[in-house]
């Protein structure tokens, strides 16, 4: 007589498996979200460095900062999403969006003297020590 045994996974070994599952999700998804700001921040410092860059051949053609911000504004079109951008007569600065993912990301800057800031504890000043 054939045995009538049944056959799948008991109500127990699902929840362990499902328990096991929320818990590597609780560790994995605040690393993933660690590493993606990190990552859009160092997408930023790139396209800070290529802005400056740019500034600095405008600034060898026309002896001015003046006006290098219409000829940085292709730079800046991966980061737009997330980031603010603005020049002055002293730097380029990077500031993070007050609604977007980085919003809780300081502000970054590149002086046209070559120092580079970023503000890193955010509280909208740079402060010594706090270079990137």
């Amino acid at each position: 007589m054939p045995s009538s045994r049944a056959r799948g996974f008991t109500l127990i070994e699902l929840m362990i498996v499902v328990a096991i599952i929320g818990g590597l999700l609780a560790i994995a998804l605040p690393a993933y979200s660690r590493y993606m700001i990190k990552s859009r921040r160092g997408g930023a410092e790139a396209a800070l460095i290529a802005a400056a860059q740019d500034c600095e051949r405008f600034f060898t053609m026309n002896q001015t900062y003046a006006s290098c911000i219409l000829t940085t504004d292709a730079v800046f079109d991966d980061i737009k999403k997330d980031y603010d951008m603005s020049v002055d007569a002293n730097g380029i600065t990077v500031t993070p969006k007050t609604t977007g993912r980085q919003k809780n990301d300081g502000a970054v800057r590149i002086e046209f003297s070559g120092a580079r800031k970023w503000d890193k504890n955010n509280n909208a000043s740079f402060e010594a020590g706090e270079v990137f």
